[in-house]
C-alpha cells in the first residue's frame, strides 16, 4: 500500500487522479483488493493461531508503511477485519524498530527500556457491522472468482 504515499506527495499524479474519474476508480479497486487481500492473510493466521495451543485469535492489527498515511484507508481495514488497528505516530516505524534491534543488541539499550518509552499511536475501531463486514468480504472473492474464471476463458 505504499502506493499511497507516492500518490500523497505527487501533486502530478494526485491531480491526473482527481481529473480522470475512470483511473480513480482503478485506483479505488486496485487499493480494496490490496485491503481485501491483507484480511484474507490476517484471517488465515488468526485461524492457525487460534488452533494452537496456547494461541487465540488476533484482534488488532498493528499498520505501518504508507498507507497508515490515509485515515480512509486505516477506518476501511478496521471495518474489513472488525480488529481494532492501531497506528504509530511515527511515520518510520520500521526504520525505528531496526534502530531499536541493533541498540538492544550493542548493549545501548533493553527490551525493557523500550517498552517503557512513550510511543504516540492511535487507533481506528470497526465502525460497521460484522454481518457488513462478512458481506463485502464475500462480495469480493466473488468478484475475484469471476475475474479468475474471465481470465481462463480468454486464455
Amino acid at each position: 500500500l505504499g502506493d499511497i504515499w507516492v500518490v500523497q506527495r505527487n501533486p502530478y499524479l494526485e491531480d491526473d487522479l482527481l481529473d480522470n474519474p475512470k483511473r480513480r476508480a482503478l485506483l479505488i479497486e486496485a487499493l480494496e483488493h490490496r485491503l481485501h487481500e491483507i484480511e484474507r492473510r490476517r484471517t488465515a493466521v488468526s485461524a492457525l493461531i487460534a488452533v494452537s495451543a496456547a494461541g487465540t485469535p488476533a484482534t488488532t492489527v498493528l499498520a505501518d508503511g504508507g498507507a497508515t498515511a490515509s485515515d480512509l484507508l486505516m477506518q476501511w481495514q478496521a471495518d474489513l477485519a472488525q480488529a481494532n488497528v492501531v497506528v504509530s505516530d511515527e511515520p518510520e516505524l520500521s526504520a525505528l524498530g531496526c534502530a531499536d534491534l541493533a541498540g538492544i543488541a550493542v548493549g545501548g539499550w533493553s527490551v525493557a527500556d523500550l517498552e517503557a518509552m512513550d510511543r504516540p499511536r492511535h487507533e481506528f475501531t470497526p465502525a460497521v457491522t460484522a454481518a457488513d463486514a462478512l458481506s463485502a468480504r464475500d462480495g469480493w472473492g466473488l468478484a475475484v472468482a469471476r475475474a479468475r474464471l474471465t481470465r481462463k476463458e480468454h486464455s
